[in-house]
């Protein structure tokens, strides 16, 4: 089943990650497919990240918004005093910062604000640059 293809890729972690962020990004496939994969790459967490972050500077907007969706749910998945995701997440707010003033496309800069809007924890400072 899709569901027993997207934990294999999973289990395959980065290696696996730009494939997933293809069908994520593929509208021609059925929203189960899309958010198998979806899943997929939150579960890679750690592993999926440095594909991700290479997948939301890809000339193709579908690809940019299914990683910056990704990243936004991997940041977001942050555990209590672990300091690697609150690294992870510091470095996701400020590519979403920079992208905000940079990107063009519109189905991007929608996750693009979707995912800052739904990160957790946003310090004074930070909502400081969002209004900037």
């Amino acid at each position: 089943t899709r569901s027993s293809a997207a934990g294999a890729l999973a289990k395959m972690g980065k290696t696996a990650v730009a494939q997933l962020v293809d069908v994520v990004a593929d509208e021609g496939l059925s929203a189960t497919a899309r958010g198998h994969a979806m899943w997929a790459i939150e579960f890679m967490r750690g592993a999926a990240v440095e594909p991700l972050f290479e997948a939301a500077r890809r000339e193709e907007p579908a690809a940019r918004a299914a990683a910056v969706r990704a990243l936004g749910g991997i940041a977001n998945a942050e555990e209590e005093g672990d300091t690697e995701t609150g690294e992870l997440r510091d470095s996701v707010f400020a590519m979403l910062l920079d992208m905000l003033d940079t990107e063009q496309e519109d189905q991007v800069l929608v996750e693009v604000v979707t995912a800052i809007g739904e990160m957790e924890n946003n310090t004074p400072e930070e909502v400081d640059k969002l209004i900037a």
